[in-house]
């Protein structure tokens, strides 16, 4: 249960600290959708990912890790586009813009990175 709630609450803090940065990933205001979405990644992070690793095992070792990147970016793009409240747009960083594609890739990378930050340092 511990584990969970941490889980939640580290998803939660981290789709919230990635929207205040990235202008083109954005959550509709309303705190429901937030909880909703961070409620969603907390099962695909502890039930569904675990599950598709062991099955994608192999895969991953001859392909050195980089098919579970692959996966992860698979499973925050389902995730995005079932809810209404989520709208991933090109940015424009240092002069450079990024279309949607490229932005839902710093959007995952952002997440991940934020989230195990806070699950090493708390």
């Amino acid at each position: 249960m511990k584990k969970i709630a941490r889980t939640f609450l580290f998803t939660l803090i981290s789709v919230y600290l990635t929207t205040l940065w990235n202008t083109g990933f954005n959550i509709s205001t309303n705190l429901e959708n937030l909880i909703y979405i961070s409620v969603v990644l907390t099962i695909v992070f502890l039930i569904i990912q675990p599950i598709l690793k062991l099955i994608i095992f192999p895969i991953n070792f001859m392909t050195m890790g980089i098919l579970g990147a692959i996966l992860n970016f698979i499973l925050f793009y389902f995730v995005f586009n079932t809810f209404l409240g989520v709208n991933i747009s090109g940015i424009n960083l240092f002069g450079i813009y990024f279309s949607p594609l490229i932005n839902l890739i710093i959007v995952v990378l952002s997440i991940s990175f934020i989230n195990n930050l806070l699950d090493k340092f708390l």
